[in-house]
C-alpha cells in the first residue's frame, strides 16, 4: 500500500442511492466498493440520501453524521428528481452522496449536483462516474482549482470549529422561527430533546446544524445531532438518537409530530411555524428585547457572522452571569442550581469555565473606547473618530453600553452642528443604534427623528447624506412604536415624495430605500397616500424588479387594483401549473394539486411577511380559482380542501386577493360549508378561513350581509357541548376581530350574538381547556356590551395560546397573520 493510501483522505467513500419503485430506496454503487461502515450499513446511507417525500421537491439536500470507530464521519447527499414516462410514478428519484471526515458541505453540494445530473443521464453503468467523483472531491483540499466532466470548479476551505459546518445558517433559523427561538436557546441549555419537523431535509438539515451556534461557545453537540431521520430507521439498531437523553433530530415524516414521548421541544415548519415546549418554557422579556434586535439587524441586512456573534456575546455573558450567581429570577427557575435542569453542574459548563472563550484576548478596540476619545477630541480627530465609531457599532451589547454612555445625545450634536461629513458618520452611527429596541426608544426620546426628516427635505444637503438618513429611517422604523412616530412626523410624506422624484433629484439607490421604509412602515400601519399614487404608477415602468415590486406592495396596501400592472414569473407559472394539474377537462389530478400546495404553503409560511410579491402573481394567475375549485370538487380529500382554505387566507391578506374572494363569491360559499360539513379538519379550516376574512375590513361587511354572524353563533351553540368544542375558538375568534373592525355594523353583530349570551350562561365547563374557551366567550360578550363585567383581552388571549400549545396560530400584529396554522391532528381537537 502506498504512502498515498494510508493517509486518511477527506472523503471515505461516494456513492449513488436511487428510488426502486419495487423495492424501495438502494445503494446503486459506491467507491471504493467495500468502505468502512462499522455498524451501519449502505442501505443506511441511501434512506438518508432520498429524503421521503421526494416527489414534493424537483431538488433537495440532506446531511448525516455517523461516528465509526471513534471518528466523526459527516455526509450530504443531493438529491434531484426528473420526468421519466417509462416509470409508474412518471418520475425517476436519485441522489449522489458524499461521506466525509470534515463537514465542508458548502465545498460538497456542486460536485454532487454534477454527479447525480451524470447518473440520471448516463446511469451507472458509467465505470468512471463514482471513482472520479471521488478523487475530484479528495483534491479539492489540496486544490485552489480543478475540473470536473469538462467544469472548472474554485474550492475554498475555511477553518471550522467544534460544532461548526459548512453550508450553515443561523441567520436562516432565526427568520423562520424569530422571537421564539430564544426556546431552543433554553432547550441546548436545558440539554433536552429538540427535534424540527418540515418538508425539506435540506431546512430541517440547517436547523440541526446551526442549533448549536445558538450558545457558541458552548460546545459538545455534535455527537447528539441527527439531521435527517427517515421514519423507516425510527428505532432501529442504527437509530441511536431518539434513545438519548439529549438530541438535536430533524424529521420529514409528520408521523413523528404525534409521538410526543420522543421530544421535549417540536419546532416545526411545515404548514405553520410554531414552537411547542412541552414543559412550558417561554421566552423571557428581555430575551424578546434581544432578538427583535437580532431580527432588526437582520432585516438591516446584517452578515451572517454578525447573528452568530450576537448569540455568542448573548451567551458569554449568561455564564459570567451564572458564573458570579447573578442570574435574573426567571432564569434561575430555569437553569440555576435550583431548577429541574442547573446548567452549572453539566459537563459542558465545566468545560466552558477552563476554556477562555475567542474574544477574550482581542486587540481590536471597543466602540465605548472609541466613544470615549470623540467625547474630549479635537475638532480635526472627530471625523476620523466618527468614522471609526459608526463602523465599529455591530453587536448589539457594544450598542448598548454606547447607549449607556449618552451616545444618542452627544451623535444629535453632530447632526445639529457638524459638518456634512460628520453628519453622514453620524447617521451612520444612529442607524446602527437603532438596530436595537434599547437604541430606538433612546432616539425617540432625543427628538432625533425631526432633525433627520429635515436633513432630508433640505435641498442643498449632499445626496449620500440623504441615503444614510433614509437608512436610518428604516431602522427605527421597525418597530410599532418608531412606525407610529414616524407617520406622526409626517416621514411617509417625505419619503413618497422621494420615491415620486424625477430628474436631477433622481436617485435609484435613494428612492429604493424610501421606497422600502414606506413599505416597512406601511405593514404595520397602513397610511393611505393618495396623491401620489399616479407617480407611483408612472415608476412601474422603471427597470428595477425589485423597486416595481415594492412599489406594487404599495399601491395593494393602499387599495390600488394592481392586476393590470403585473406579470407573472416563470417559476410562479410553474407553482400555478401544478396547482391547476387536470387528468381531464372536468376531472382534479388531486395528487399533484395536493402535492403543489403543501410545497406553496411551506413557501409561503417560511417567508411571512416578506411574500406580498409572491402573493399577488398568484392572484393574477388565477390560484384563487384553482384553490376554490379543491374545495368544490374534492371534499371527499380533507387534507387537500384544509391546505386550500390556509392558502386562501393567505392570499385574502392582500387587496388583490380580498377582491378577488369577493368576485369568486367564496365567503358566502365558505359559510355554506360551517353550516353542511361534517368533516373535522374541513371545518376547523374553513373556519380559519373566516377568522382571517373577519380581520379585513373590505371583506367584513359581505360576510355579515351572508349571515356570517348567525352562521358562527348557531355553529358555536351546537358545538360547544361536543366533543369537537374546540372547532369553537376560530368561530369566536372570527366573532371577536368582526366586532373590532366592523363598527358601523355593531348593532348588526350585537342583534345576531344576542343568543350566544344565553349559551354561556348555562355553559359549566369542566376542564381547564373548556374554560379558557368559556372567558373566551364571555369576552366577545363583553366586546358587544352584553356583559358588565371587563377582561383583559391580552390575558385571554396568552392563557389561549398556552391551552392551545400555540399549535393554531401566532399573530404579529391584530390585523395581519403572521403565520397560518397547518394540519391541526383530530386528536388536538376532540376532547373526552
Amino acid at each position: 500500500m502506498s504512502k498515498k493510501e494510508n493517509t486518511k483522505s477527506l472523503v471515505h467513500f461516494v456513492g449513488i442511492a436511487e428510488f426502486d419503485e419495487d423495492t424501495g430506496t438502494v445503494m446503486r454503487g459506491v467507491y471504493p466498493s467495500k468502505p468502512n461502515l462499522g455498524d451501519y450499513t449502505l442501505d443506511f446511507f441511501a434512506e438518508l440520501a432520498v429524503p421521503e417525500g421526494g416527489h414534493l421537491h424537483e431538488t433537495d439536500t440532506s446531511f448525516m453524521i455517523a461516528k465509526i470507530d471513534d471518528e466523526f464521519l459527516y455526509g450530504m447527499a443531493f438529491f434531484r428528481k426528473i420526468p421519466d414516462s417509462t416509470m409508474k410514478r412518471g418520475t425517476r428519484q436519485a441522489s449522489c452522496i458524499v461521506v466525509a471526515r470534515h463537514p465542508h458541505y458548502d465545498q460538497f453540494q456542486s460536485f454532487l449536483e454534477a454527479g447525480v445530473t451524470r447518473f440520471l443521464d448516463r446511469g451507472i453503468k458509467d465505470p468512471d462516474l463514482l471513482q472520479t467523483l471521488y478523487e475530484t472531491l479528495n483534491e479539492t483540499a489540496e486544490k485552489s482549482s480543478l475540473s470536473l466532466w469538462g467544469k472548472n470548479y474554485l474550492p475554498t476551505f475555511h477553518t471550522l470549529k467544534e460544532d461548526e459546518f459548512g453550508d450553515t445558517s443561523l441567520t436562516r433559523l432565526v427568520q423562520l422561527f424569530g422571537t421564539d427561538t430564544m426556546i431552543l436557546w433554553y432547550a441546548l441549555l436545558r440539554q433536552e430533546r429538540i427535534f424540527f419537523s418540515g418538508i425539506s431535509a435540506k431546512e430541517i438539515g440547517n436547523c440541526c446544524l446551526a442549533c448549536p451556534l445558538l450558545v457558541a461557545p458552548i460546545t459538545g453537540f455534535t455527537n447528539i445531532i441527527c439531521p435527517h431521520l427517515p421514519l423507516i430507521l425510527f428505532q432501529t439498531k442504527v437509530d441511536t438518537y431518539t434513545n438519548k437523553e439529549t438530541n438535536i433530530v430533524g424529521v420529514l415524516n409528520m408521523l413523528f409530530e404525534g409521538k410526543e414521548q420522543l421530544y421535549d421541544v417540536l419546532a416545526t415548519f411545515r404548514t405553520a411555524i410554531y414552537i411547542i415546549h412541552r414543559k412550558g418554557v417561554k421566552v423571557l422579556g428581555h430575551d424578546k428585547q434581544f432578538m427583535k434586535s437580532v431580527i432588526n439587524g437582520i432585516n438591516d441586512r446584517k452578515s451572517e457572522q454578525w447573528v452568530r456573534d450576537q448569540f455568542r456575546n448573548y451567551t458569554e455573558q449568561f455564564l459570567e452571569n451564572l458564573f458570579h450567581n447573578i442570574l435574573i429570577e426567571q432564569q434561575k427557575k430555569l437553569l440555576g442550581a435550583s431548577s429541574d435542569r442547573p446548567f452549572a453542574k453539566t459537563e459542558m459548563f465545566s468545560r466552558c469555565v477552563k476554556r477562555k472563550t475567542q474574544d477574550s484576548n482581542s486587540s481590536v478596540q471597543k466602540p465605548i473606547a472609541i466613544y470615549n476619545q470623540l467625547i474630549s477630541a479635537e475638532a480635526k480627530q472627530k471625523v476620523t473618530l466618527l468614522q471609526q465609531l459608526s463602523s465599529s457599532l455591530q453587536n448589539i451589547a457594544d450598542i448598548e453600553t454606547v447607549i449607556d454612555a449618552d451616545g444618542v445625545a452627544t451623535l444629535t450634536k453632530f447632526i445639529q452642528q457638524g459638518n456634512s461629513t460628520e453628519r453622514k458618520y453620524a447617521v451612520i452611527a444612529l442607524a446602527s443604534i437603532a438596530v436595537t429596541m434599547r437604541g430606538q426608544i433612546s432616539i425617540l426620546s432625543e427628538q432625533v427623528l425631526s432633525l433627520i426628516i429635515e436633513m432630508i427635505k433640505n435641498p442643498s444637503e449632499r445626496l449620500n447624506v440623504k441615503t444614510v438618513a433614509c437608512q436610518f429611517l428604516h431602522n427605527i422604523s421597525s418597530s410599532y412604536i418608531g412606525a407610529k412616530e414616524s407617520v406622526d412626523r409626517g416621514v411617509t410624506d417625505v419619503l413618497a415624495q422621494i420615491v415620486c422624484s424625477e430628474g436631477d433629484a433622481y436617485d435609484l439607490n435613494l428612492i429604493g430605500n424610501a421606497a422600502q421604509t414606506l413599505l416597512q412602515i406601511n405593514r404595520i400601519l397602513p397610511n393611505r397616500s393618495p396623491e401620489y399614487i399616479p407617480s407611483f404608477i408612472k415608476h412601474l415602468s422603471s427597470a428595477d424588479i425589485s423597486f416595481v415590486q415594492v412599489l406594487l406592495q404599495l399601491l395593494d396596501i393602499w387599495g390600488v387594483d394592481v392586476q393590470s400592472y403585473m406579470t407573472v414569473s416563470k417559476d410562479v407559472a410553474t407553482k400555478l401549473a401544478k396547482l391547476s394539474a387536470t387528468v381531464s377537462p372536468n376531472i382534479l389530478d388531486i395528487p399533484t394539486r395536493h402535492a403543489a400546495c403543501i410545497t406553496l404553503q411551506a413557501t409561503l409560511s417560511q417567508t411571512a411577511g416578506t411574500s406580498s410579491s409572491l402573493l399577488l402573481e398568484l392572484i393574477k394567475g388565477g390560484a384563487i380559482s384553482y384553490l376554490w375549485q379543491n374545495v368544490q370538487k374534492a371534499r371527499h380529500k380533507q387534507s387537500l380542501c384544509a391546505d386550500s382554505f390556509d392558502i386562501l387566507g393567505i392570499l385574502a391578506t392582500t387587496h388583490f386577493g380580498a377582491q378577488t374572494i369577493l368576485s369568486n363569491d367564496i365567503i358566502k360559499q365558505t359559510i355554506e360549508v360551517v353550516r353542511s360539513s361534517k368533516e373535522i379538519r374541513v371545518l376547523f379550516h374553513s373556519l380559519r378561513f373566516l377568522e382571517i376574512v373577519c380581520q379585513q375590513k373590505i371583506l367584513c361587511k359581505n360576510f355579515i350581509d351572508n349571515k356570517g354572524v348567525q352562521t358562527l353563533v348557531s355553529f358555536i351553540q351546537s358545538t360547544i357541548t361536543q366533543r369537537m368544542r374546540l372547532l369553537c375558538v376560530p368561530a369566536l375568534g372570527a366573532l371577536r376581530y368582526l366586532i373590532r373592525f366592523s363598527c358601523e355594523r355593531f348593532q348588526d353583530i350585537r342583534k345576531n350574538i344576542i343568543p350566544l349570551k344565553t349559551t354561556f350562561l348555562e355553559y359549566s365547563p369542566d376542564d381547564r381547556r373548556t374554560q379558557e374557551l368559556q372567558k373566551m366567550m364571555h369576552f366577545v360578550l363583553y366586546l358587544t356590551k352584553l356583559t358588565d363585567i371587563p377582561m383583559q383581552e391580552e390575558i385571554v388571549m396568552n392563557e389561549f395560546y398556552q391551552t392551545l400549545d400555540r399549535r393554531y396560530w401566532l399573530f404579529d400584529a391584530p390585523q395581519t397573520p403572521r403565520k397560518t396554522v397547518g394540519n391541526v391532528p383530530e386528536n388536538l381537537l376532540t376532547l373526552p
